[in-house]
C-alpha cells in the first residue's frame, strides 16, 4: 500500500513549491514528475540523486518553508535538528515568544519590558541533537556564563573593595559592558537552537532547523485546516 504521507504531496523541493520544466520519469512506476523535485508522487520511490534525508513519520509537525510548524507540547523526532543524524539524545529548549508590536513602545523603556513580560510566552521544545552538536552547545554555555560574571563584576568594580584607585576602576565599565554583550550574543545566537518565529492556533513556528530536517517533513496544510491535521 502506498504509504499516505506521499500520496497527497508528491514530490517536493526544499522550498516546498512546485517547479516547472521537461518532466521526467519515475524509475520505479514511469509517472511523470517535476525534474527538480525528490519523491514520486505515483509511489514514493526517492529519486538517486535526492540529497541525503532519512524521512521519518511524525504527529503534528511540518513545515511551512524554512519553518518547522508543531503543535506545542509535541515531542520531536530522534533525529538531530541542526544535523539531521539520526541520534538517541535529546534536549529540552525553552523558547519564548512576543508579539512584534511590544517594540513599538521602545521609546519609553520600562513599558516595553513591562509589555513583554505581560505577552510573553514561554515553550519548551523537546528534540533531538547529536553528541558533537550537544557538547559543543555545553562549551558555548560555560563561555556565556564566564562572560555574563566577568560582565557583572567588571560592571560593578567601582563598588568593589578592589586594591585601586578609583579612576582605574572606572576603566573596567566599558570591559564589563562589552562582557555582557558578549554574553547575551553568545546565548541568543549560539545557545539557543531555535528562533520563535510565530505562535497561534496552539502551534510555533521556528526558525534555526537544518534544512534536510525540513525537508523530510509533511506540509503544513494552513492554519484553516490544522484542526483536520492534528493527530490526538
Amino acid at each position: 500500500m502506498m504509504d499516505e504521507e506521499f500520496s497527497n504531496r508528491g514530490w517536493y523541493n526544499y522550498e516546498g513549491e512546485p517547479e516547472s520544466g521537461e518532466k521526467e520519469k519515475c524509475p520505479m512506476c514511469g509517472t511523470l514528475q517535476e525534474p527538480s523535485w525528490f519523491y514520486c508522487h505515483g509511489c514514493g520511490e526517492k529519486r538517486a540523486d535526492t540529497p541525503q534525508v532519512v524521512n521519518f513519520r511524525t504527529k503534528n509537525v511540518w513545515r511551512d518553508g524554512r519553518r518547522l510548524v508543531l503543535v506545542i507540547g509535541t515531542r520531536l523526532p530522534a533525529k538531530c535538528v541542526k544535523t539531521n543524524q539520526l541520534t538517541t539524545e535529546r534536549v529540552s529548549q525553552a523558547v519564548y515568544w512576543h508579539p512584534n508590536w511590544v517594540y513599538l513602545s521602545l521609546f519609553v523603556p520600562p513599558l516595553c519590558l513591562l509589555l513583554i513580560l505581560i505577552t510573553q510566552r514561554r515553550i519548551v521544545i523537546d528534540a533531538g541533537l547529536s553528541p558533537e552538536i550537544k557538547s559543543r552547545r555545553q562549551v558555548w554555555k560555560f563561555i556565556g556564563w564566564f562572560l555574563l560574571v566577568g560582565g557583572l563584576i567588571s560592571s560593578f568594580s567601582c563598588f568593589l573593595p578592589l586594591p585601586l584607585a578609583p579612576e582605574d576602576k572606572v576603566m573596567f565599565i566599558p570591559l564589563g559592558a562589552m562582557m555582557l554583550a558578549g554574553s547575551f550574543g553568545v546565548y541568543a545566537f549560539v545557545v539557543q537552537l531555535f528562533r520563535p518565529a510565530k505562535v497561534k492556533a496552539g502551534c510555533v513556528w521556528l526558525e534555526g532547523v537544518h534544512p534536510d530536517y525540513l525537508v523530510g517533513l509533511p506540509r503544513f496544510p494552513g492554519e484553516e485546516h490544522l484542526r483536520y491535521s492534528i493527530v490526538d
